[in-house]
């Protein structure tokens, strides 16, 4: 992740997206405290459940998965 840029210019879903999978990677890494930082992100600022509510789903179970 660090040779890679964000581009501000994106919209909330994208943001949301990147923030998922950049917790997903720390998670690989073995970094649990900071993936549930990025979790903890990425639920506050989804969308609606009732617009994405498979996504918002993942996102919880992720989050009680990897507790620091």
């Amino acid at each position: 992740m660090a040779k890679t840029g964000y581009q501000s210019e994106t919209n909330q879903a994208q943001t949301v997206r990147w923030l998922y999978y950049l917790a997903r990677v720390k998670a690989v890494q073995l970094d649990y405290a900071a993936a549930n930082r990025y979790l903890s992100l990425c639920i506050r600022r989804a969308p609606k459940e009732s617009v994405a509510p498979g996504f918002v789903q993942a996102v919880s179970q992720a989050k009680l998965l990897w507790k620091p």
